[in-house]
């Protein structure tokens, strides 16, 4: 395949968006800290993978929003807490979350006398599988996508995700378009030691 169809093969495989939500400690900007990644499908919120990285480099996504800044307690349950409160909204909310909504789900809350501050910020994803951002017992590998850039217009499938959208906004510049697979340990180990680059959704061994 050329690379114009090796960039809508994986965006017609990839057609299922799913919202992310992620969150992070705050920080001096641009330090790498703990970043967890959760799967925004209300009323349920799951907590996906855990990475270090600097959350500022997510801006770079296309649909990436800043939800706002919360002091909440070190024990904050935030899957169950958040998919308790949706459970009990009066009406199911949209699928993206929004500041507006995100503000008046923490309000219904307790301002706790010990705690941090936690980052919270929302950004689309691409996936295979209408259900799920990757499946149980596999690993996420990640790709940026930007049509309209008149340099590159797709990296390569990464295993870390900041050096994915880090590619991309190097490349391609902001708005880009993220898509996700889910691979076994070995395949990820292999693109992690950059034994082979992969472009295609179609190459890459699950």
């Amino acid at each position: 395949m050329v690379d114009h169809n090796l960039v809508h093969y994986d965006l017609a495989t990839c057609s299922h968006r799913h919202e992310i939500l992620a969150t992070a400690v705050e920080a001096d900007q641009g330090c790498p800290v703990p970043v967890t990644l959760y799967h925004w499908s209300p009323p349920t919120v799951r907590a996906k993978i855990t990475l270090v990285m600097s959350p500022d480099v997510l801006s770079a996504i296309k649909g990436f929003s800043s939800l706002g800044t919360f002091f909440l307690p070190g024990h904050f349950d935030i899957s169950k807490t958040l998919s308790e409160l949706l459970e009990a909204a009066p009406t199911l909310p949209s699928q993206e979350p929004t500041p507006q909504l995100f503000t008046d789900l923490i309000s219904q809350l307790a301002m706790p006398d010990q705690g941090s501050l936690l980052r919270f910020f929302s950004f689309p994803v691409f996936s295979n599988s209408r259900t799920e951002i990757f499946s149980d017992g596999l690993l996420p590998v990640w790709k940026w996508v930007k049509l309209d850039s008149i340099y590159r217009k797709r990296g390569f499938w990464e295993a870390g995700l900041n050096k994915a959208i880090e590619d991309g906004e190097w490349n391609g510049g902001k708005n880009l378009v993220l898509l996700v697979r889910g691979v076994s340990e070995q395949t990820r180990q292999t693109i992690v030691a950059g034994e082979r680059k992969y472009t295609s959704f179609e190459t890459v061994p699950s």
